[in-house]
């Protein structure tokens, strides 16, 4: 995991190598010159920004698409841009990581359960994606403790479809929902609708004491809130 440096777009935030794809990662379908292979242009986009910001080699062949992102409606008409996030994992070959310090300022590796406990603790600021992708890692390693083989890891997520993540928000109470398919208010964006739950609920950022691990957070995580996620097979979390 990468700690994006504080004077970047969410500065002291926790974060896996990535970016946006550029024209030297286009793949095309087939040998002939076809239409644009969207998930393999991606792949190659993040071999390419993980070995750019960690000097870490990555074969796009080698990597395994786990889950989509798009953001909520209103948020593109705000803004008036979108997003399209794919997210990968691969193995690592060994390569030492080795930050720019620039746009990013630090780096360590750590187990998915750990990177959520210290989130937990105030030690780890993370973005919704990250925490639901760290998720999915912990859940691939099944339920038995000890060391993992990340050959069987990678096989269960290469057997499991990748996950899809069309946001819908709205507001309810003062907080922002978000809102995936499975949730019951999903389909009409109303998170008052009774049923399955599949969101994130904002709240204001609650200050963690001195000394518990977010002097590094940075100014934007530090005003960040917290989101807290509710799904109809699995306990509480909070995200930041």
């Amino acid at each position: 995991m990468l700690r994006k440096s504080k004077s970047m777009r969410y500065g002291g935030l926790w974060v896996f190598p990535g970016g946006k794809i550029e024209s030297e990662d286009e793949a095309l379908h087939g040998d002939d010159g076809g239409s644009v292979d969207i998930l393999a242009t991606a792949a190659r986009a993040a071999a390419r920004e993980a070995e750019e910001e960690t000097r870490v080699a990555v074969s796009p062949r080698r990597l395994t698409f786990i889950s989509h992102w798009v953001p909520p409606a209103g948020e593109i008409a705000a803004r008036g841009t979108s997003f399209s996030t794919f997210f990968f994992v691969g193995a690592h070959e060994g390569d030492e990581v080795r930050v720019d310090g620039a746009e990013i300022d630090t780096a360590m590796w750590l187990r998915p359960a750990e990177a959520l406990q210290r989130h937990a603790t105030g030690q780890l600021g993370l973005l919704p994606p990250t925490w639901m992708t760290l998720d999915t890692l912990e859940s691939a390693m099944g339920s038995k403790r000890g060391p993992s083989s990340v050959e069987r890891i990678l096989a269960a997520l290469k057997e499991a479809p990748p996950l899809q993540y069309a946001t819908r928000s709205a507001a309810e109470g003062g907080s922002t929902v978000f809102m995936w398919e499975g949730d019951a208010g999903w389909a009409s964006s109303d998170p008052t609708v009774p049923g399955p739950r599949m969101r994130l609920t904002s709240s204001p950022l609650r200050e963690t004491p001195p000394g518990q691990g977010n002097e590094d957070l940075g100014d934007l995580a530090r005003g960040a809130t917290i989101l807290t996620l509710k799904r109809s097979t699995a306990k509480t979390a909070s995200c930041l």
